[in-house]
């Protein structure tokens, strides 16, 4: 298997489990323990290369991520910017839900 390329990680380490539980629980000859060992450690490298390149995945990912949050957020403070710079831009306490005048909300005035 670990010659013909690691396809699944879990399946890789599920194989090589099992090689180490029969190498711990049987009377193999010396032949066969060393061909056993020698077939889990191009196992183990196998499944170490694909971590490896699960692990550069989700770097790229995580790094677009950040760079795609980083523009979202540049956007917003442009926009917010925009919006407080504009003479018909909606007073801050208009937006917060304190209309000028209403009772209860600390201004006085009437409508």
């Amino acid at each position: 298997m670990a010659q013909e390329g690691l396809k699944n990680l879990d399946q890789g380490l599920l194989e090589l489990e099992a090689l180490v539980k029969e190498l711990e629980n049987s009377n193999l000859s010396i032949d066969d323990a060393i061909e056993k060992y020698a077939q889990g450690m191009e196992l183990a490298v196998a499944c170490r290369r694909s971590l490896n390149d699960m692990s550069r995945k989700v770097a790229i990912v995580r790094e677009k991520a950040m760079r795609d949050m980083n523009e979202l957020n540049q956007a917003e403070a442009a926009q917010a910017q925009q919006l407080g710079a504009q003479p018909n831009a909606i007073p801050n306490a208009q937006v917060a839900g304190q209309m000028p005048g209403l009772p209860g909300n600390g201004n006085q005035g009437s409508w």
